[in-house]
């Protein structure tokens, strides 16, 4: 499924906004490419985790529906999961903008 040109806009515009509010919590670049790197290994699992709540939400969803069942709990289920993704995504995004800028500025020289 290939994404509408807006939608590609609009998790953009989210991903800038992640990252902007990183540099105010947090600095705009990392102390050295390991801080980095480790940073986004921690994002990196948050969004496996999600990803095996939609598998195993997915997988619940197939009873529901050979037993027909209100599907209504586990597509919501898998809504939250999507959105939770979504976000953990978006942070995956913001470190690795980080990391470039340090790269750039030669911060981890």
């Amino acid at each position: 499924m290939s994404f509408h040109e807006k939608t590609e806009s609009i998790i953009k515009q989210a991903c800038v906004h992640e990252l902007a509010q990183a540099v105010l919590e947090h600095g705009d670049k990392f102390n050295s490419m390991h801080e980095g790197w480790a940073v986004l290994k921690e994002e990196i699992e948050e969004v496996q985790c999600e990803i095996a709540d939609i598998d195993g939400d997915f997988k619940g969803l197939w009873e529901c529906v050979v037993n027909n069942n209100a599907l209504n709990d586990g597509v919501q289920y898998i809504q939250k999961s999507a959105i939770r993704a979504m976000k953990e995504l978006a942070q995956v995004w913001a470190v690795c903008e980080k990391m470039k800028k340090g790269v750039e500025e030669n911060v981890y020289l």
